[in-house]
């Protein structure tokens, strides 16, 4: 959903807080701060470092669950730790903007969304494996909504 962006400008970052407001304005609850987006990332990219896919699916939003399983043509389990994924390390950077966030680690690059559904986490995963492009959006490997 958020992996279009282009990294580093300000005109990015409006951009990418439209999006995600306008593409979520049916959600009425707001998502917590950068700092629990980063957490999420960090525990996301924790998860797949010591091979729990349970865990790594469960912080994925659901339609990058299902984007997952349609693509691989099995389970979610079954499939994130075969993708390939950077090993994340620690938050470099995270910035919130009402319910979308970006987060980046060591390695990696990933987009978030608020839940809305009132789970203690308030994040989940729509993109990660994501590479800025010069003048492009980002490349990722996963991506859903």
């Amino acid at each position: 959903m958020f992996h279009g962006y282009r990294r580093g400008g300000s005109p990015a970052l409006v951009a990418l807080a439209a999006v995600a407001a306008s593409a979520l304005a049916g959600c009425s609850s707001l998502a917590p701060d950068a700092p629990s987006a980063e957490g999420v990332a960090v525990a996301f990219a924790a998860a797949l470092d010591a091979g729990n896919a349970t865990e790594a699916c469960a912080m994925l939003a659901p339609g990058t669950v299902e984007e997952i399983e349609s693509s691989e043509d099995t389970s979610c389990d079954a499939a994130v730790l075969q993708l390939g994924l950077p090993s994340g390390g620690q938050g470099l950077r995270a910035e919130a903007f009402g319910r979308g966030a970006i987060v980046e680690l060591d390695n990696d690059t990933l987009f978030l969304v608020g839940d809305g559904d009132g789970d203690v986490r308030g994040w989940r995963v729509t993109a990660a494996g994501c590479e800025p492009r010069p003048e492009r959006p980002y490349d990722c490997t996963v991506k859903g909504g």
